[in-house]
């Protein structure tokens, strides 16, 4: 701590924050336009239309509560795939500058050095592939959290009480 007060001061905590939010625009620009897209062209396909009415026959026989319940797993699993689909390549088109946020991070702190000459120092000297090291683990960790975390929004925007009683059923549905 004295080495980021004594050099930078306070400031030295900040490191990187410019590189940070532009990582996650760009990211979230990917990513929710790809959503979108993919979430559009799903409800548009015939193939879904013709599977819904299928469902919709095999529905009406039971009782209403059971439609609903297996409405919000089918919807849940589509938003899940869909999240996947969209935030695997926006995880692995912005994994460069998580590559430089992170040089630019642990940089030591009496050498300050700017974005651009790491990026150009990575490209020096390690070359283009090393912009990219670590894009698996990146976008599995970070498809795994947006995923999971999108599907249990939706699922929990219901009213809690009748999230419970579908527990059971959604269980099931989940494991088919």
């Amino acid at each position: 701590m004295n080495d980021i007060v004594g050099y930078t001061g306070p400031l030295g905590f900040w490191r990187g924050m410019g590189v940070f939010f532009l990582r996650d625009t760009v990211f979230n620009v990917i990513r929710f336009g790809l959503f979108n897209h993919l979430q559009n062209n799903y409800r548009r396909n015939p193939e879904y239309k013709r599977l819904n009415r299928r469902k919709y026959q095999e529905e009406l026989s039971e009782s209403p509560e059971r439609q609903r319940n297996k409405k919000i797993v089918e919807e849940m699993k589509t938003l899940t795939w869909i999240n996947l689909l969209s935030t695997i390549p926006a995880a692995i088109i912005t994994t460069p500058l998580d590559v430089v946020k992170t040089r630019l991070m642990t940089h030591p702190l009496y050498e300050p050095i700017g974005a651009m000459e790491h990026f150009r120092k990575i490209l020096n000297e390690e070359g283009f592939s090393a912009l990219f090291r670590g894009a698996g683990v990146r976008a599995l960790y970070v498809c795994s959290l947006i995923s999971v975390f999108m599907s249990l929004d939706f699922f929990l925007s219901y009213p809690l009480e009748k999230a419970k009683t579908m527990q059971i059923d959604t269980r099931n549905e989940l494991f088919k």
